[in-house]
């Protein structure tokens, strides 16, 4: 599993957000960024109700050209103006479904909000 946090301004997390959510009500398939690989079976996933909001989507992904499809959930939440995303695969390419564990995104926001609470010395 993958952790990124990203930084935005108030508006702009708010928008991504919303511009992710827009994208899963159509979008089916993209390309990788690097490598000439492909995320392909696009769909929403059930969201776990942490932080601000939160979106996730289960994928399948090629990471580049003739190397096994990969199974790929993809969760975003917002806590703030930061989004933190868990992006876990399956490395192994035998699983059809991975899920990335709930506890652990609880634990990761939980620790997230509360630096986020913290008074700025």
């Amino acid at each position: 599993m993958e952790v990124f946090l990203t930084a935005y301004s108030v508006q702009g997390a708010a928008r991504a957000m919303d511009d992710l959510r827009a994208a899963l009500r159509t979008c089916r398939a993209f390309p990788t960024l690097r490598g000439g690989g492909k995320w392909s079976n696009v769909r929403a996933a059930g969201q776990l109700g942490e932080g601000d909001e939160d979106v996730a989507f289960r994928a399948t992904m090629i990471p580049i050209p003739d190397t096994p499809a990969l199974a790929t959930e993809v969760r975003v939440v917002r806590v703030g103006t930061t989004l933190v995303t868990f992006a876990t695969n399956d490395m192994s390419g035998t699983a059809s479904q991975v899920r990335t564990p709930r506890d652990l995104v609880h634990r990761q926001v939980a620790a997230l909000q509360k630096v986020q609470a913290a008074p700025v010395p």
